[in-house]
Order: structure tokens, then sequence, then C-alpha cells
């Protein structure tokens, strides 16, 4: 399961990890994980499962726009 959370106004996030646009959450065990998505990702190309809440096996990067 994904879920994005965001830092409250003026609170600082962890460092996040950059990751590839078809990396999934599958390959994190970790809850909750701070990534940065490159800029140059086909959206269009990648698997998206779900709203809101998505199925560990989406694209983080698709997911995050998705939502």
């Amino acid at each position: 399961v994904l879920t994005f959370t965001w830092p409250a106004k003026g609170e600082q996030g962890a460092v996040p990890i950059s990751i590839d646009c078809g990396t999934r959450a599958t390959r994190y065990e970790e809850d909750l994980v701070d990534v940065l998505c490159p800029p140059s990702c086909d959206h269009s190309r990648l698997s998206v499962w779900g709203s809101r809440v998505y199925a560990s096996v989406s694209s983080i990067c698709a997911a995050a726009v998705h939502r």
C-alpha cells in the first residue's frame, strides 16, 4: 500500500531518496519513505492500481502524479 504524506507547513521532512520512474513500493520495507521522482517520467507508460491508496506494485512516481 502506498500512502503519500507531506510535511506540515514549515516542517522539515526527511532527505528524499532519488528513484527511477518505474520504482515500485515493493522495493522498500519501511512504511514511509520520502522519494524524489525524475522530471522526465512518461507516466502514460507506467502502471497504477488504486486511488488515494495505491497497490504496492504501482509505480511510485505515476501514483504520485495520479493522486
